[in-house]
């Protein structure tokens, strides 16, 4: 009696949306972990990585916050707030480019929807030549 009432308890949660965060390459989908490793970058050289934000839930999700927040970062992406129905991927396009030379440039890259945040550090390093 009581595991059916917990499971009707939790059901309509797992019936909303939910939202995670891949690399895309080459089309093959890959989870985005605690750091994406975005290689070494030479000074003045632009990387970039293919983001893919899916909707594994059955409702709609609505994306309010989609940002990387580290010094040299940049996401293309729609126009905040947008809607990502159920089911569905949005990709983005994330982008570091190195000024000057550093160890580390590090960014947190965040995802916020109506149900739920996703995100993860991001990491490039500085000088020598692109690496991914």
């Amino acid at each position: 009696m009581t595991r059916k009432l917990l499971l009707g308890l939790l059901l309509p949660l797992a019936m909303h949306a939910q939202i995670t965060l891949f690399t895309v390459n080459n089309g093959i989908e890959v989870p985005i972990g605690a750091v994406l490793n975005m290689g070494k970058v030479a000074a003045g050289d632009t990387v970039s990585v293919r983001i893919r934000v899916r909707n594994t839930g059955t409702a709609t999700a609505s994306i309010s916050y989609f940002f990387a927040d580290g010094v040299g970062y940049t996401i293309s992406r729609p126009a905040l707030p947008f809607a990502i129905a159920p089911g569905s991927p949005q990709d983005a396009l994330l982008s570091f480019s190195e000024s000057t030379p550093a160890a580390l440039y590090p960014a947190n890259l965040r995802v916020d929807s109506d149900t739920n945040s996703v995100s993860g550090i991001v990491a490039s390093t500085g000088g020598g030549g692109i690496f991914l």
